[in-house]
């Protein structure tokens, strides 16, 4: 449920009277408000909560407190790193291992009270997908010509979690680098049992 909050001020016989919405009670207070020493509501959100290793994750803090106020941030990432500062209620992290991660906030308000909240990574193994069995026809082609390219995929590893991508790729050394053009790409899900 959202908490609405009303800040009314009066100067020179004057009331100036501002109405906002803060969505899930993660904001409150008026502008200019002091810090206190309440506890903080937070909650983290991550841009996905499982998939394979390794696996970046791009974490963000909400909480409430103090409009005008300035927060540190720390983050545990429960595989032995941290980060702390000021400038990271956002953080981006990369779990290079497979587990499961319980990512911890705390959240300060400088001069005011302290929030935490966790959210739950699930890192697979690595999948291994490769390129298998390809063939191209025709082997030469004049500029403008169709290419059928069939071929099929493989993963020797840990089943795919999540999205991936297939890009068909022009390669003149057969090492895919910058200066190769990508000719289509396709969105995926799941792990790749079939055919090109």
């Amino acid at each position: 449920m959202s908490r609405f909050w009303k800040c009314t001020t009066r100067s020179s016989g004057v009331a100036s009277i501002t109405l906002a919405a803060f969505a899930a009670g993660l904001a409150s207070g008026c502008g200019g408000d002091s810090p206190s020493s309440a506890a903080l509501e937070a909650a983290v959100t991550a841009s996905v909560s499982s998939g394979n290793a390794p696996l970046t994750v791009r974490l963000s803090a909400q909480h409430t407190g103090g409009l005008q106020s300035a927060f540190e941030y720390g983050w545990d990432f429960a595989d032995g790193e941290v980060a702390a500062g000021p400038d990271l209620k956002q953080t981006e992290h990369t779990f290079g291992n497979a587990g499961t991660f319980a990512v911890e906030l705390e959240v300060r308000e400088v001069g005011g009270g302290t929030g935490r909240a966790t959210a739950t990574i699930e890192v697979s193994p690595p999948a291994d997908l490769l390129v298998r069995d390809i063939s191209f026809d025709p082997r030469r082609v004049s500029p403008g010509a169709t290419i059928n390219v069939v071929g099929g995929l493989g993963n020797q590893g840990a089943a795919v979690v999540g999205d991936w991508t297939l890009a068909y790729v022009l390669s003149t050394d057969e090492t895919i680098d910058a200066s190769d053009r990508v000719v289509s790409a396709f969105d995926r899900t799941g792990d790749p049992a079939s055919a090109l």
